[in-house]
């Protein structure tokens, strides 16, 4: 996705109507491109099976390409890459997180994890724009959706996000 594009999700002015998305398939293409950059990495890639939710696509998937690219970058230490995208039920809502077993960060700093540039500046389109994740926490909140993350210093982060569609497994 362009950079304009990934803007324009973000801000919400994308006409595209809600619609169906299979998150699944959308992670599955997003990771499998990030492991060909980078052949030699060891990776273990965990996605849970038919997630879905309504919403405007080309914002999910900004959104996602941002968070998975954070989780991507932010594992390159480690002997072996873990990132796990999956969902979890809270009440009426279905909660979807990626987990990556990264470098983190101490609690109550995640307003750092989203502005700072230098050490989380994730992407080369994040650190052109200067809005490393806060692309991904704007799209998601134009659906009506939230995002914040859960750190644990040097070992992983894990970005929770809800949108603002019908949100559901299908096994």
């Amino acid at each position: 996705m362009s950079a304009k594009a990934m803007t324009a999700a973000a801000d919400g002015r994308s006409d595209a109507p809600g619609a169906e998305i299979d998150l699944t398939a959308l992670a599955e293409g997003i990771l499998d491109r990030l492991q060909r950059s980078s052949p030699r990495r060891l990776s273990e890639i965990i996605i849970m099976r038919g997630l879905r939710a309504l919403g405007d696509p080309e914002a999910v998937q900004a959104a996602l390409e941002e968070i998975l690219g954070s989780s991507w970058a932010h594992t390159s230490g480690r002997v072996i890459t873990l990132i796990v995208v999956a969902a979890r039920q809270d009440g009426p809502r279905l909660v979807y997180f990626v987990r990556d077993n990264g470098d983190g960060f101490e609690s109550g700093r995640s307003d750092h994890f989203f502005m700072c540039l230098d050490k989380f500046a994730i992407t080369p389109r994040a650190a052109e724009d200067g809005r490393p994740l806060d692309l991904a926490r704007r799209a998601i909140g134009r659906m009506g959706g939230r995002l914040w993350a859960e750190p644990a210093a040097g070992q992983g982060v894990i970005i929770y996000f809800t949108l603002g569609g019908e949100a559901r497994h299908v096994a």
